[in-house]
């Protein structure tokens, strides 16, 4: 199985032109590596797993493991919500006209985890720690994959 990282945000001028995904993406990459190369399924050899950072103005981090696995184009999507913090708790925040949407998924539908973002002085290493753990969670929970469980 193969995997892809894709960010998209809900917040205004948050992810600028200069935002540096190489920043966050290789740490990603091979953490989401070093748990496939655990698995060997053959079924699911041409399959891609992708996880997708949708950030937001919500106060937990959401990682969604229920999505649909598209057989046509051969993906599983796992989403983790990113909540990004307001600029009155950390410096890297957002203010809150940059946040148009701040309710989350459908309660039960994705696990949650505690965010803690006092600890982090910049946005680029929260979001990996953010990311991080919905990976990891993803891995330990366990999901399908057209119906296959990993």
């Amino acid at each position: 199985m193969k995997s892809q990282l894709v960010h998209h945000s809900y917040l205004i001028d948050f992810l600028t032109d200069d935002f540096d995904y190489d920043r966050i993406d290789p740490p990603l990459q091979n953490l989401v590596n070093s748990y496939l190369k655990n698995y060997n399924i053959p079924e699911l050899e041409e399959w891609t797993l992708q996880f997708t950072g949708l950030l937001g103005g919500l106060d937990k981090i959401y990682v969604c493991l229920k999505g649909k696995s598209d057989t046509r184009m051969k993906y599983k999507e796992i989403t983790i919500h990113i909540p990004i913090p307001p600029k009155n708790k950390v410096s890297w925040g957002v203010l809150q006209d940059q946040v148009p949407i701040t309710r989350g998924p459908k309660s039960g539908y994705c696990e949650e985890i505690q965010p803690e973002p006092t600890s982090f002085d910049n946005k680029y290493d929260f979001i990996v720690d953010c990311m991080s753990k919905g990976i990891e969670l993803s891995f330990r929970k366990g999901f399908a994959v057209n119906k296959i469980k990993v």
